[in-house]
């Protein structure tokens, strides 16, 4: 009796939090169709879900993964004064601060 293997393959797209999922019962062929699935917060991002395209929403920024709205300070700021703040004017993916640009930025 032949042995059966079982072929498991996300197909990760380039874009962090996508994935391409396929289900076959062929271990041979690839599955079709294959449907695009987004993990993205929708408070602050919105997503082409035939694309897979994501965009940070004005007035949000998204930063090392969570999302702020206009305004919201660092987290870990031990005082409101020079304290970190999202201005998505200035930048959606990183923290300002008034009269200079905190070094603290998220890549995707």
């Amino acid at each position: 009796m032949a042995k059966s293997r079982t072929r498991r393959s996300t197909g990760a797209v380039n874009t962090p939090g996508q994935f391409a999922i396929g289900v076959t019962n062929n271990p041979g062929n690839q599955a079709s169709p294959v449907i695009l699935y987004i993990r993205y917060d929708s408070r602050c991002q919105a997503c082409d879900t035939k694309t897979g395209e994501c965009k940070v929403k004005a007035g949000m920024c998204l930063i090392e993964g969570n999302c702020y709205k206009e305004g919201d300070g660092h987290p870990d700021a031990q005082t409101s004064e020079n304290r970190p703040t999202c201005r998505p004017e200035h930048s959606q993916s990183s923290w300002h601060v008034i009269g200079m640009h905190v070094l603290i930025h998220h890549t995707s």
